[in-house]
Order: structure tokens, then C-alpha cells, then sequence
């Protein structure tokens, strides 16, 4: 992106530059990848098990790391934006894992690509891109639709069963109030829900012997898959974006800083 070619005044291009940095950057602390290094094949039993022990801790830690980062991303408010605020009740562990490791991230992404995508790539490249972002949100709407639909036909057939046991939650496993600042990250949260619901549901069957734990496991891999999935296409999508800035149009934005802080 070159500032003349766009058109953009040097505040416009350092606000929209700054704002793809912040996105790309929430991004990369929501998907880290890094992993323990794997053993060598000659490391015996019971080295190997330790080290796997080791590696789930790291795995565990690392995770925990991301909730409490996406949690606080979660309570930040944006002004000066159109957009509601919603509330996300889930009760179900993983489903809410998923939530507050890569919601935020989702939710930031859409908007940046949204508002900035046609000043760093081009109308026609911002359009393809919001269209795959909302290909892949619909494709994971129509498995979770047909999942809901066969489920809630098994609960009416066997919920009147006179032994039939309700199982219940304590509390939500999550409870966030959310900015939504697009209808497209609207339609990822009422993913969330119909995902727990799912869950949920499966958990009433798997209570009264009508599912077995594997169907609960498959089910909780599918909603990590997916949205992990969504969020690292989102961040391919800002890395993509920040590269298309030249370094010239880095150098005019960052001059007005520059001579500020020399002033002060």
C-alpha cells in the first residue's frame, strides 16, 4: 500500500496501519503454535512418558495463557463504531475454551478486513476475502444446523422416558458481555451457542445410555477445528494485509511520530 496511490491522509493510513498491527499481532498470541520439541526414538518408557507429561503441562499452561489474553480482549470496548452488545452464556467446558482463546480474535479480524481490506489489497481481493471468511462461517452453520435437527428429534423421542436423567450445570463454564462491531461476527457467536447447545444435548443422551463419551469428543475436536481453523485463516489474512505496506508508506507514517517526539 502506498499512501499516494490510496489516497489516504497520513492519520487515516497510520490509524489503518495501527490497526491491522493490533489485529494481526491479537492473532498470533491466540494461535501460537509452538510445541516441546519432539523425543528421540531411542529415549525409553519411562522418559517418554515423563516428557509427554511435561509437554501436556507446557500445552496446558500455554492454553491458559490464551484464555486469560482473549478474556481480557473480550471486555474491551470500542468507541465511535456501530455495534451491539451481546451476552455469551455457555455451559459447556471445551465450547468455552474455544470462545475465549479465539472470539476476540475473530471478532477483531472481521472488522479490521472489513473496514481496512480494500486500502491494503484492493476492492476486488477485499471482496474475495470476506467472501471466504463467510464461506467458512456458513459451511460451519449448516453442520451444526443439521446436528441440532437430528439431536433434538432423539430428545423428543426419548425426553418422556419416566427414568430419563436431566443432568444440569452449576454455573456457565463462560459469561462474557461482547462488542459485536459486525453482522458477521454476530453470526460466529450464534455459532458458539447452537455448538453448545449441541453439546449440551449430547451430554443428556450420553446420561441416559442413548450416546456413548466418543461422540462428545468427536463433537468437542469438530468446534476447536473449526473455529481455530476460521481464526488462523483471519490471521493469514491480516499477515497478508500488514506485507502489502511498503516500507516507503511505513517511512511517511511514522515521520509525523518522529518529529513529535523530537519537538517534546
Amino acid at each position: 500500500m502506498q499512501i499516494e496511490e490510496t489516497g489516504l491522509s497520513t492519520t487515516e493510513a497510520r490509524t489503518a496501519i495501527a490497526e491491522v498491527d493490533m489485529a494481526a499481532n491479537m492473532a498470533e498470541q491466540a494461535l501460537d503454535d509452538s510445541r516441546p520439541a519432539p523425543a528421540a526414538n531411542s529415549v525409553d518408557e519411562q522418559v517418554l512418558g515423563a516428557v509427554s507429561a511435561v509437554n501436556v503441562d507446557i500445552l496446558r499452561n500455554k492454553a491458559k495463557r490464551q484464555r486469560e489474553k482473549g478474556i481480557e480482549n473480550l471486555a474491551k470496548r470500542h468507541d465511535g463504531v456501530a455495534s451491539i452488545i451481546a451476552r455469551a452464556q455457555l455451559n459447556e467446558r471445551v465450547v468455552a475454551s474455544a470462545f475465549e482463546r479465539y472470539f476476540a480474535t475473530i471478532e477483531t479480524g472481521i472488522h479490521v478486513i472489513n473496514k481496512s481490506g480494500p486500502m491494503f489489497v484492493g476492492e476486488a481481493a477485499a471482496a474475495k476475502l470476506e467472501a471466504s471468511i463467510v464461506e467458512r462461517i456458513a459451511a460451519m452453520e449448516e453442520r451444526i444446523d443439521g446436528e441440532l435437527v437430528r439431536i433434538r428429534v432423539a430428545l423428543d423421542v426419548h425426553g418422556s422416558r419416566p427414568d430419563w436423567i436431566q443432568p444440569v450445570y452449576t454455573k456457565p463454564a463462560a459469561d462474557h458481555e461482547v462488542q459485536l462491531r459486525t453482522r458477521l461476527a454476530n453470526r460466529v457467536l450464534a455459532v458458539f451457542r447452537k455448538q453448545d447447545e449441541f453439546v449440551v444435548a449430547l451430554n443428556k443422551l450420553c446420561w441416559n445410555d442413548e450416546a456413548d463419551a466418543e461422540a462428545i469428543e468427536m463433537e468437542e475436536l469438530n468446534i476447536k477445528k473449526e473455529m481455530r481453523g476460521l481464526a488462523q485463516f483471519i490471521s493469514r489474512t491480516l499477515r497478508g494485509m500488514r506485507n502489502k505496506v511498503a516500507p516507503k508508506a511505513v517511512a511517511a507514517v511514522a515521520a509525523p511520530q518522529e518529529t513529535e517526539a523530537l519537538a517534546a
